[in-house]
């Protein structure tokens, strides 16, 4: 069958289409890039926010108006809200990452409507790069309990990849000529707390294999988590290997806002952790997310977390206007007006511009060793700084991707910098 799928949302939700990708395909099933030429079409669902749950219905229902007898539904949208799906898809099929990892799941696809969500194990991960990337979940599920988030609902608690697994992927990944690697969870930060291990105990085990060039991105950890495992986390971190980038979402800088969302920590969990950070690796990329208008943030409230940030000025603030997501307790609670949430959410928008204007100034004429990751013009290159910023270097000598090379900064545009061979 010719196969079109498209996918919303987290490396977590890539990873897992990735994974469905290159097992239809072994299968001997052709994926294509236009719906009209497909004989069955996958949609890998996100719902994390309100925005992106309407943009993914509208999606769902323009192309079940044009192909109703072949729309299969996946993701999290799929595991924890299917009757909004078939609201606008009676037809369509529903299930879960994992139906579509089990022999061939397509033999079924005609027998609609179908409707199976069971999660069971956890899914394979793909080796397979893209342009040289490899996404690696290693692990689906988190610890936590917030007050706001419908993911963990379909998601669920920890369920780490065993190391020796992801260790076998990355090695494979490798032998294909991978240079970039992204890890990615809910919350890495707590990867093998359910199998006795942890995070740095992986990146360990990883970096024992130096015989090829790659570089390793961690992705997003809780600052509860992070302050448990920093010291270590920042020893494994001096390797070269490892870009110095830190996703650390702090969501509020008020504690009691922090209460109410049931996070776990305090403001001063995350001013503890950004200065060891930045005491290790002075030009370290912090990046976090602010929820801007939760129930309970008045004006002080929202005043602490700008204090927070002016205070930790983070390279990039990840910013959303809180909105109520079904079935969690933070729904139940009294909303703040849209138009507050906006203008929140504007201010905090020009102050994290003007975070990564500072940031960008300090490295200009600074010298750093960049992962050269493609080639987007005649004598132009993009790559990655040591602490993963975009770079755009300027070489009238050819570079190869997927080698090291030192650059020099030279100027920026936004979040672009642009830099010259050194």
């Amino acid at each position: 069958m010719k196969i079109f799928i498209k996918t919303w949302g987290c490396a977590m939700n890539k990873a897992n289409s990735y994974a469905i990708e290159d097992y239809l395909s072994k299968l001997g099933h052709i994926f294509v890039s236009d719906p009209s030429d497909a004989d069955v079409i996958i949609l890998n669902t996100c719902n994390v926010k309100s925005p992106t749950e309407q943009k993914v219905l509208y999606k769902i229902s323009e192309l079940y108006r044009k192909y109703s007898s072949k729309l299969i539904i996946t993701g999290c949208m799929a595991l924890t809200q299917s009757d909004l799906i078939l609201n606008v898809a009676p037809k369509s099929m529903i299930v879960s990452h994992n139906f579509l990892l089990r022999e061939d799941p397509l033999k079924q696809v005609f027998s609609l409507p179908f409707l199976h969500l069971e999660q069971g194990s956890l899914p394979p991960l793909s080796s397979k790069p893209r342009k040289g990337l490899v996404i690696l979940p290693i692990a689906e599920g988190c610890l936590g309990n917030c007050s706001y988030c419908i993911v963990r609902l379909a998601r669920g608690r920890l369920r780490s990849y065993p190391p020796e697994y992801i260790e076998r992927k990355f090695l494979d990944a490798l032998s294909r000529d991978a240079f970039q690697f992204w890890l990615t969870a809910q919350d890495t930060g707590v990867y093998g707390w359910d199998i006795c291990t942890n995070l740095p105990q992986l990146l360990k085990s990883l970096l024992s294999h130096q015989n090829r060039i790659y570089r390793i991105r961690v992705g997003m950890m809780n600052p509860k988590a992070t302050v448990k495992i920093l010291d270590d986390l920042l020893n494994v971190y001096s390797s070269p290997c490892i870009f110095k980038f830190f996703h650390i979402p702090v969501q509020s800088g008020d504690p009691t806002v922090l209460n109410l969302m049931n996070r776990g920590y305090s403001p001063g969990t995350f001013i503890k952790i950004v200065d060891k950070i930045r005491s290790a690796f002075p030009y370290a990329s912090i990046v976090t997310d602010i929820i801007v208008g939760f129930p309970g943030e008045d004006e002080e409230a929202f005043n602490n977390t700008v204090k927070l940030l002016n205070l930790t000025k983070p390279h990039k603030i990840n910013i959303s206007k809180f909105t109520p997501r079904p079935y969690t307790p933070a729904a139940k609670m009294k909303q703040i007006p849209s138009k507050l949430k906006k203008e929140r959410s504007k201010f905090l928008s020009l102050l994290s511009k003007k975070f990564s204007e500072e940031h960008n100034k300090k490295l200009l004429n600074k010298e750093f060793q960049c992962l050269i990751t493609e080639q987007v013009s005649p004598g132009v290159y993009k790559g990655r700084a040591e602490n993963f910023a975009p770079v755009y270097i300027h070489s009238f000598t050819p570079l190869s991707i997927g080698v090291i090379a030192r650059v020099k900064i030279t100027n920026y545009i936004q979040a672009r910098l642009i830099a010259h061979l050194n």
